[in-house]
């Protein structure tokens, strides 16, 4: 379950913590955190978009993702 939601969401801390908050098992964690990572390597691989974003990108909307600056004067000038 944690891994399928990291993979399709791309949170792959959100996805630890659901289920480590269900099942209250600390030994759970380890693995969990592989299953994570190895989800989040594979569902970069398959798709270029999240789930959020597929949805956005469906529907017509533009999903560029802005960088902020690095730097506070340009922070407040940024449109």
């Amino acid at each position: 379950m944690s891994s399928c939601l990291a993979a399709v969401v791309r949170a792959p801390v959100t996805s630890i913590l659901i289920v480590f908050e269900m099942t209250h098992e600390f030994a759970l964690v380890p693995p969990l955190m592989v299953a994570a990572l190895v989800s989040q390597a594979i569902g970069r691989k398959l798709t270029k978009h999240n789930f959020y974003d597929a949805l956005l990108e469906q529907d017509g909307q533009s999903v560029d993702h802005i960088v902020p600056p690095r730097d506070l004067h340009a922070w407040q000038e940024a449109p």
